[in-house]
């Protein structure tokens, strides 16, 4: 009798760990899972993109194609697309150039962190912010624009990017100036950000 209940208390020890195991693997999150994903959205998949909504509005989440040109879509669903997620092309080594659609406003951390091959992004006048590391060691990236509605540009959102040469601001934005292709704030009183290929650098 004893050694049966030295192994009905052996069996049941085992089982609760199995339990607390598999309670504990599913508290973890998954080192791919980002700030734009909520345990009350859906992810969806449109042509190479997975994407979130709310608000009726779209987040693209992540992009798992592999085209030299990306044109991402203005509308999914009838729903216009207004964020680009965090990470959301993170490490892609193909895209050469990127088509935002002018519904787009917010450009989240590390969006295109480490795009190796791109050169061409083009920011249309609709984007807003443009968060931390956004375009963080894009390497192959010369030049970019900062269009007249932007008003938040985070730290290091063009760090490492070893051949860009020039960051250019239209003139009527009421936040950010260039000069020489140099970022600074509106009055150039502080300094933002100095591309790498500048002379003297």
């Amino acid at each position: 009798m004893k050694f049966f209940k030295k192994i009905t208390s052996l069996l049941l020890s085992v089982t609760l760990m199995q339990s607390v195991t598999l309670n504990a693997s599913i508290l973890i999150p998954s080192a791919y899972q980002t700030d734009d994903i909520t345990a009350n959205q859906n992810i969806d998949t449109y042509q190479n993109f997975q994407y979130s909504i709310s608000d009726n509005t779209v987040t693209i989440i992540q992009y798992n194609g592999s085209e030299i040109q990306v044109v991402i879509p203005a509308q999914i669903n009838g729903l216009p697309v207004t964020t680009i997620g965090t990470c959301a092309f993170a490490e892609n080594k193909t895209m050469q150039s990127v088509d935002i659609p002018d519904t787009v406003n917010t450009i989240s951390q590390s969006a295109f962190q480490n795009c190796t091959a791109l050169r061409n992004v083009t920011l249309p006048d609709s984007v807003t912010t443009i968060a931390t590391l956004a375009f963080y060691a894009c390497r192959n990236l010369t030049d970019i624009t900062i269009p007249a509605s932007v008003t938040n540009i985070e730290t290091d959102a063009f760090e490492l990017c070893q051949n860009l040469s020039r960051i250019e601001v239209d003139s009527h934005n009421p936040q950010y100036s260039s000069l020489d292709g140099v970022l600074f704030n509106k009055n150039k009183t502080i300094l933002l950000a100095c591309p790498i290929q500048k002379s003297g650098i």
